[in-house]
């Protein structure tokens, strides 16, 4: 079994200041995301996203991380690691309700036994 870099949410409504759920102290991990990006082979990093497809957290969300949006792009710090295939959306609080992610966790034989928020 491999491990994996799982990012998840590291977007531009919650890095950017500018963004009404911007999340303070948020960008000082930048750097470190980074690094970790830079020290994992592309298969062993994989990026989930909330999108907001869901129309019960249109309210919650202000109308925000809509599909396309600004706001629920990949920050720009981490975009030259992320592509199609280990990009993932989710559309409410879980990142394991993905099928598509937990396909490729299981293909890539990567084993989850530790998560950091």
């Amino acid at each position: 079994m491999k491990n994996a870099l799982i990012i998840i949410d590291f977007q531009n409504g919650f890095l950017e200041q500018r963004n009404s759920w911007f999340v303070p102290g948020a960008s000082k991990i930048i750097p470190q995301i980074k690094k970790l990006c830079e020290a994992c082979v592309p298969e062993e990093r994989l990026f989930v996203r909330f999108v907001n497809r869901n129309l019960r957290y249109s309210k919650a969300c202000d109308s925000k991380f809509l599909p396309g949006s600004l706001e629920s792009k990949l920050h720009k710090s981490v975009i030259r690691y992320a592509n199609k295939k280990n990009t993932f959306e989710k559309n409410g609080y879980s990142v394991f309700q993905d099928l598509k992610l937990l396909r490729q966790i299981k293909k890539n034989h990567i084993e989850i036994n530790q998560s950091i928020c």
